[in-house]
């Protein structure tokens, strides 16, 4: 069977069932040249090499909270019910991923950064579970009045005000996080 091999040292292709003994574009030893994989196995093992868990859970929550307000303010202005059910269902959504975001994130701290007391971590923590809060109490207020919006008083603008007051800790939290990742990427160099 006839398989491509990459020379390591410079790159040259060569097809066979064996790597060359010596490449014949460097004069590398046969020993550099590598199977040369195809464009999904090569995706698949730089993904398996390269995947944080915590950053893709971060951002996949965060990234709907934007949204999220977005059809609130939709809902508020339109009155129309389908652009407030689309609010509930992306709290709902950003709560399940949470947990996996903060534990991660736990973990990360631990292994990455050896469970270093720095305050930038304290202050993730801390926001990460503010977060929560403002999402947890948004959800809580909208399953048990499912009208909020349109019984008005208290209740609508602390749901608002939850949603709302989310957007900062988010923003935040994505600083800090990034203050963090170039922060160890600079130091593991």
């Amino acid at each position: 069977m006839t398989r491509k091999w990459r020379c390591d040292k410079c790159g040259s292709i060569h097809e066979g069932p064996e790597p060359p003994d010596l490449c014949p574009q460097c004069g590398g030893d046969g020993s550099r040249f590598v199977p040369v994989r195809g464009r999904v196995s090569r995706f698949c093992k730089d993904l398996c090499d390269t995947f944080v868990l915590h950053a893709v859970a971060a951002h996949f929550s965060n990234g709907l909270l934007p949204a999220t307000v977005l059809f609130l303010l939709l809902a508020l202005f339109s009155g129309d019910p389908y652009f407030e059910r689309t609010v509930l269902h992306l709290i709902i959504l950003a709560l399940c991923v949470m947990p996996v975001s903060f534990f991660s994130g736990f973990r990360d701290w631990r292994t990455k950064f050896g469970g270093g007391h720095a305050p930038i971590f304290f202050r993730k923590m801390w926001l990460s579970g503010l977060l929560f809060l403002l999402e947890g109490g948004a959800a809580a207020i909208r399953l048990a009045c499912p009208e909020v919006l349109n019984d008005g008083g208290i209740l609508k603008w602390l749901y608002a005000g939850c949603l709302l007051g989310a957007l900062p800790v988010v923003v935040l939290l994505g600083h800090y996080g990034g203050k963090l990742a170039f922060q160890w990427k600079r130091g593991a160099r």
